[in-house]
C-alpha cells in the first residue's frame, strides 16, 4: 500500500527520480478486494504482476526509459515476476525478499535488503555487472526487523545508491532521506510501553 511505500517513494522523489507508489487491490483504498487464492501461485500473484504490469506501462509515459521496481516481502516476489515479464526493467529492489523466481541473472541488477533482525543471512558484496544488468547485492538495515526496514535510513541509502549505480546517474553530494523512521519507532514503542502494563490484566 501506499502509506508502506511512502518513506521510499518520498526519498526517491526528493533525489531526482520520479516515484510512483500505489495500492495492490485489497491493499490501501484500492476499491477492489484482493482477488484469487493467497495458496495458489496463479491466483493472487498473477493478478498483482498484472497489475505492476499495468502501473509500468503508466510509468513509462512519465520516464525517460529508465524504470526500476521496488517491493516488500510478498510484494517482492511480484515486482521480481513483473521484472521478468518487462525487459525493460533496469533494477528490482526486494525489501524482505520472499521469491522462488529470481535467478543468477534474472531480474536485471537486484538487490535485496533485510532487517537484521529478521532472522539469520549472509550480507555479501556485490557480484556480476550493473551494465549487463546481472548485479546482485544483500544489503541489511541495522536494528530493525520486518517492517522498520521499511523507515530505515540505511534501506533508503542502500536503494538510492542501487538505482543510481543501476542507470550511471551521479551520486548526489548530498542525500536527502525520509525522515519519518524515528518517530514511528518512538510510536510502536509508545505502544510496547502502554501495553505492558495492561496485559497484566488479561486473564491467564
Amino acid at each position: 500500500s501506499q502509506p508502506l511505500m511512502a518513506a521510499f517513494a518520498t526519498t526517491f522523489a526528493r533525489n531526482g527520480f520520479v516515484a510512483i507508489p500505489f495500492d495492490f487491490p485489497g491493499h490501501g483504498r484500492h476499491p477492489q478486494p484482493l482477488p484469487g487464492s493467497v495458496t495458489r501461485e496463479g491466483g493472487t500473484t498473477r493478478a498483482l504482476v498484472d497489475e505492476t504490469i499495468r502501473v509500468l506501462a503508466f510509468a513509462r509515459t512519465l520516464s525517460d526509459g529508465r524504470l526500476a521496481l521496488l517491493g516488500h516481502s510478498m510484494g517482492s516476489d511480484v515486482v521480481i515476476r513483473a521484472a521478468q515479464k518487462a525487459p525493460d526493467v533496469g533494477a528490482t529492489i526486494a525489501v524482505s525478499m520472499f521469491s522462488r523466481t529470481a535467478t543468477a541473472t534474472s531480474p536485471r541488477n537486484l538487490l535485496v535488503i533485510v532487517g537484521a533482525w529478521e532472522g539469520p543471512a549472509r550480507e555479501g558484496v556485490t557480484y556480476g555487472d550493473m551494465e549487463g544488468g546481472t548485479a546482485r547485492r544483500a544489503a541489511f538495515s541495522a536494528g530493525v526487523e520486518h517492517i522498520g526496514v521499511l523507515f530505515s535510513p540505511q534501506s533508503m541509502n542502500e536503494a538510492l545508491r542501487w538505482l543510481e549505480g543501476s542507470f550511471g546517474v551521479p551520486a548526489r553530494e548530498t542525500r536527502t532521506v525520509d525522515g519519518r523512521g524515528p518517530p514511528i519507532v518512538l510510536l510502536l514503542a509508545g505502544f510496547v510501553l502502554l501495553a505492558w502494563p495492561l496485559s497484566r490484566l488479561l486473564p491467564v
